[in-house]
């Protein structure tokens, strides 16, 4: 009998060892897994707040910039890349420095001389096509160049150094590297490997700001309820190239550092982001190359604050 007993004591710790695990944390499969046909409307808004030091004078500028696109995914091939058409449906634009406010909001319209309408009006019903990986990379954008093109029509500008000039201006937000790094915040999150709740992963991209940069990100799935899981993400930020850009004939180099955190919901099943928020700090300084507008060169501290905000719902 005491052998038997024995024996049941081990059978049923067994059992018990066995429920706990079972009971335990799932590791779960991430990745971007939306489906041909589906559609999803995008709300992104960036609050910026920008501090340059001039001659001991802070000179502040302010930007709240509120963006609305429409996914529509129109492919997705045997290895999992999807292709999405992405239509601007809306954005409204609020600029304040140097005493001055300029705004545009594409539901009201705008007056035709107005630079701000010229431009962002210019996208509103324009669409570009991306392709997304299993892995959440933007691997392709196409029809940017045409989207740059009709921006700088609208805007009339025939000398070609202002062009020039506001071209790459446009580019901060609206070239390849541009986009991507704004997609990529809603898809670009997934780990390598299976997780659990608990466990955390690290990711490193390097992007194209109008200067470079380098974000080494750290993400923890935190918890998980129902298909949504809540993901917490911090970053190390910093330009990742000493060489200088030309603005109009001025050589300049960025040279700033500082950090990023944010929150996601992320859907276990889609792989979509439904909503997110992130706070941005950098701070540094921009070094100008000797030239006519600075005969000795200059070094200007700048500090950037940044919030973003995004919500994506299924159509």
């Amino acid at each position: 009998m005491k052998l038997k007993n024995r024996g049941s004591i081990y059978f049923l710790l067994v059992m018990s060892l066995l429920i706990l695990t079972s009971c335990g944390p799932k590791k779960m499969n991430l990745g971007f897994n939306v489906k041909q046909g589906e559609k999803y409307k995008v709300q992104q808004t960036i609050e910026q707040k920008i501090v340059q030091t001039l001659q001991g004078q802070n000179l502040q500028t302010n930007q709240n910039i509120n963006m609305g696109y429409t996914y529509d995914v129109s492919a997705v091939d045997d290895k999992g890349v999807s292709t999405i058409t992405t239509t601007f449906d809306s954005v409204s634009v609020n600029i304040t420095g140097n005493g001055e406010n300029i705004q545009y909001d594409s539901s009201k319209g705008g007056v035709a001389d107005d630079p701000l309408a010229a431009v962002y009006g210019g996208i509103i019903g324009k669409s570009i096509t991306m392709k997304v990986d299993k892995q959440g990379n933007v691997i392709e954008l196409q029809g940017v160049d045409k989207l740059m093109s009709d921006m700088l029509n609208n805007l009339k500008v025939d000398d070609p150094q202002t062009r020039q000039a506001i071209q790459q201006a446009l580019e901060q937000n609206f070239g390849d590297e541009a986009l991507k790094e704004s997609f990529s915040k809603v898809t670009k999150i997934y780990p390598k490997n299976d997780i659990k709740v608990g466990d955390t992963w690290e990711d490193i991209q390097t992007i194209n700001m109008g200067y470079p940069i380098t974000m080494t990100s750290k993400y923890n799935l935190k918890e998980e309820q129902g298909n949504l899981l809540t993901i917490d993400m911090t970053s190390d930020i910093k330009t990742s190239s000493a060489e200088p850009m030309d603005m109009m004939g001025i050589r300049a180099r960025y040279d700033l550092s500082g950090n990023q955190s944010g929150t996601f919901k992320l859907n276990k099943n889609t792989g979509i982001a439904e909503s997110g928020n992130s706070t941005q700090k950098m701070a540094g300084s921009i070094v100008f190359e000797p030239s006519d507008f600075a005969p000795q060169g200059l070094t200007m501290p700048i500090t950037i604050d940044a919030k973003t905000t995004f919500e994506m719902k299924k159509q």
